[in-house]
């Protein structure tokens, strides 16, 4: 038998057999999935006609001015987080003559078409990929704008999102250049001079749908509207005042003769407490943090948001 020759695989087998070896070493790299923070911003970049290089120019030379005006120490993803850091702290970055990034973005020449089906793609992800950084960042991005946030409370809530490693993607550093923008644009001295209770009640007294007047009889019944109400009905009515009128919402309590001071104290601290969810709830959505959690700076906003202004006639 040893003398028998073996025959080779047929020259069909052996071309299986090279394509399942090449499978199998290339089956790994392709399965491996590419961060939607460089597919998204592909397909943001390729938007900007005729090959995306319009973008991509003016995010080299804004870097090198930030780099230039000693506003950024350098181009790796540690620098880009330290900027935002600088933002958050209340830091004002002064740009000198780079002037606005936004306004040169504007003027580069975009395709509609291809930038709405950018939109469109990643209003899938996110739908679908709730839990990811992508996803995160976009939910609260947004909530920011419209809420019309400050550049420092913006960049503060952002950082619990982003580490150092979301840096190394020229997605996320394209926000460190909108807060640049934010910031400059802000008042530089942007404090307002505090009111008293009675001085702010003067103020909003005659403005009429923002006023929420409550009756209190002797009997600690309360009177909404010419209407009864309980604790809990109360503490909705109050909590749909507040998130309607906002920063001029007032709350006036009207007293029979005979009420005792302590049931007042009792109304108003019901008053409180329902304002007091609003702003949680608020502090939640915008700033993925309890009320008490909030640092300073938020906390004021949020006070003057959400005002708890509650007087006697």
């Amino acid at each position: 038998m040893s003398g028998i020759p073996i025959p080779g695989p047929h020259p069909s087998v052996k071309l299986v057999l090279f394509h399942l070896f090449f499978l199998s070493i290339a089956l790994p790299a392709a399965g491996q999935s590419i961060p939607p923070e460089e597919t998204f911003f592909s397909c943001l970049r390729e938007t900007f006609v005729p090959d995306g290089s319009p973008l991509d120019s003016l995010m080299r030379t804004y870097e090198s001015e930030l780099i230039g005006e000693g506003i950024l120490e350098g181009p790796e993803a540690l620098d880009f987080r330290g900027l935002l850091q600088r933002i958050a702290s209340g830091q004002r970055i002064d740009t000198g003559d780079p002037g606005s990034f936004n306004a040169r973005l504007r003027s580069l020449p975009r395709d509609s078409t291809a930038w709405r089906r950018c939109q469109l793609e990643l209003e899938r992800f996110r739908s679908g990929n709730p839990d990811a950084v992508l996803t995160r960042f976009m939910d609260r991005r947004d909530i920011l704008v419209t809420e019309g946030i400050s550049a420092e409370l913006q960049a503060s809530s952002l950082l619990d999102i982003l580490g150092e490693s979301e840096f190394n993607w020229p997605f996320y550093r394209l926000q460190t250049y909108y807060l640049i923008d934010l910031q400059a644009r802000a008042p530089v001295n942007p404090e307002v001079l505090a009111e008293s209770v009675s001085e702010q009640a003067a103020r909003y007294a005659n403005r009429g749908a923002n006023v929420f007047r409550v009756y209190l009889n002797e009997r600690s019944q309360t009177i909404v509207s010419d209407r009864l109400v309980d604790e809990a009905g109360l503490s909705e009515l109050v909590y749909r005042h507040a998130r309607e009128f906002g920063p001029e919402a007032l709350y006036i309590i009207d007293l029979e003769l005979d009420v005792k001071y302590r049931q007042f104290i009792l109304l108003k601290n019901r008053i409180t407490l329902a304002v007091s969810e609003v702003r949680d709830q608020y502090a939640r959505r915008v700033f993925g943090k309890t009320f008490t959690e909030l640092s300073e700076a938020e906390s004021l906003l949020l006070s003057r948001r959400f005002p708890i202004r509650v007087v006697l006639p």
